[in-house]
């Protein structure tokens, strides 16, 4: 998981401009409400960072299929940027919750269903990725907990201080491994951000969502190995050192591969089903200066 500030727009205008000057039969009526919509942009970065509140009705329900129809079927400039934010961001995984690949997709952090005046706002699109996406879906505050139920990447970096750890055990009698998901929070880190997290991550469903990527993994690598000779051991720390050591444990992928790494008679396993031996023995990543916090 990163922190995203560098996706932050300072000026509440660009995007809207570039709606508004656009030639669109209905550009009119967007151009009526348009100071209306730059006053409501003011207020966002407030919204977002008073995340103990909640959010009042929208005053612009009456609104709602034209300020949508600006974000689903955009004017070409406007287009241009909305693309260039789903698509060049050069994200490895998903900001929201370390899934490891690329986000292909944006959520409107705010839901626009509930509140369109923040369709095009820039800052309110996250890249997200396609298993975030539907569990996210319109939610956004909790009347039990009192507070917004997601953490905003663009405004927040509590999410990328925290790292996974996936916990990998072994029958050698039915051959099956099985995996637990720790969330480590570093410490020194407040008890509050750690809740944060906590309820962040399970909102999105995360320990099912890992426990299924996990379960594909082993088996995509099971099968590599009946169709290939390597040594499992060298392979998965190839992988991992293709991420900088500060990045190694905030996706589900580099967190599994260190699991099965410190699981021996996994490995061992592994490397009974291709004809090569072991022969790198280098040592996984710990987490001293982590403590476990179940999900």
């Amino acid at each position: 998981m990163k922190f995203l500030d560098e996706m932050k727009v300072d000026s509440n205008s660009t995007w809207l401009d570039l709606a508004t000057s656009c030639r669109k039969e209905n550009v009119d009526d967007l151009v009526e409400i348009e100071n209306e919509l730059l006053d409501r942009y003011d207020e966002y970065d407030d919204l977002i960072e008073n995340y103990l509140d909640d959010l009042d009705d929208s005053e612009f329900t009456d609104n709602k299929d034209l300020l949508k129809e600006y974000y689903e079927k955009p004017p070409a400039g406007l287009k241009k940027l909305i693309l260039e934010r789903r698509n060049d961001h050069e994200l490895l995984e998903c900001p929201f919750c370390g899934n490891p690949r690329s986000p292909d997709t944006l959520d409107h952090f705010i839901p626009k269903d509930n509140w369109p005046e923040f369709s095009i706002h820039p800052n309110n699109l996250v890249p997200q990725c396609r298993g975030c996406a539907p569990t996210k879906g319109e939610k956004y505050y909790c009347d039990e907990d009192e507070k917004a139920i997601f953490v905003h990447p663009i405004y927040s970096d509590i999410l990328s201080k925290f790292k996974f750890r996936i916990v990998v055990e072994f029958s050698i009698q039915t051959k099956k491994p099985t995996f637990s998901l720790k969330i480590m929070k570093p410490r020194g880190l407040d008890n509050p951000s750690g809740d944060r997290v906590v309820k962040h991550l399970r909102a999105l469903k995360l320990n099912q969502r890992v426990m299924d990527f996990c379960n594909r993994e082993f088996t995509k690598w099971k099968n590599k190995l009946k169709n290939k000779n390597f040594d499992i051991r060298i392979a998965l720390n190839h992988r991992i050192h293709e991420r900088e050591d500060s990045e190694q444990s905030k996706n589900w992928k580099t967190s599994l591969y260190l699991g099965m790494l410190d699981n021996n008679d996994l490995i061992d396993y592994l490397n009974s089903l291709s004809t090569t031996e072991n022969t790198d023995t280098e040592e996984f990543e710990e987490f001293e200066e982590f403590e476990e916090l179940e999900l």
